[in-house]
């Protein structure tokens, strides 16, 4: 049995999971796999495997964090990808840069880092996985997707208003489940 991974996340809105997927469902990007709507999210911090005792830990710094981080909002933007440009791993949907994502993001990422946990030290790219693997024949293009997304999704945003603890499920469809939920601040 594999260990359970775990990561801390941004959810994203119902009415924007759906948009998002019904895009992907009519577009039908060239992937082996389409990620379920109900596992779109934006990664804070990976976490990897860690015990219960420090997840419990995590969980108490967290309360403390949340609450001098403010509500805000994301605005969907454009499509991007990570691997090599002609046969991509990972296609996906960014957001306008919003400050307090960044803000967020690195008071997590301190907190992890203080608490012991391995993090990955790479440069935040905020990002929602739509679909993993290419399998088109010929190289990647994404011209043609880039645009239809952003006339589809025209400036789709939505308030954040809490930041979750999911548990990766590899053998279930979605596979992560919540474990806990922590809300912002009001703004």
């Amino acid at each position: 049995m594999s260990q359970t991974h775990y990561f801390i996340a941004v959810p994203i809105d119902s009415k924007v999971k759906e948009k998002i997927f019904n895009w992907n469902e009519r577009e039908k990007p060239p992937f082996k796999r389409l990620v379920h709507k109900q596992d779109y999210h934006i990664t804070l911090v990976f976490l990897g495997g860690i015990g219960e005792s420090l997840l419990k830990e995590l969980q108490k710094e967290l309360n403390k964090v949340v609450t001098i981080h403010a509500a805000f909002t994301l605005t969907i933007d454009e499509l991007g990808i990570f691997g090599p440009q002609n046969r991509p791993r990972i296609f996906w949907a960014g957001v306008k840069k919003e400050e307090k994502l960044f803000e967020l993001q690195k008071a997590i990422f301190q907190t992890c880092t203080d608490l012991g946990v391995e993090v990955d030290k790479r440069s935040y790219n905020p990002h929602i996985t739509l679909a993993r693997k290419y399998s088109g024949d010929d190289p990647y293009v994404s011209d043609h997707r880039n645009a239809s997304f952003q006339s589809y999704m025209e400036s789709e945003t939505w308030q954040v208003s809490n930041i979750v603890i999911y548990r990766t499920n590899l053998d279930k469809v979605p596979k992560y489940e919540v474990v806990a939920s922590f809300p912002l601040k009001s703004s």
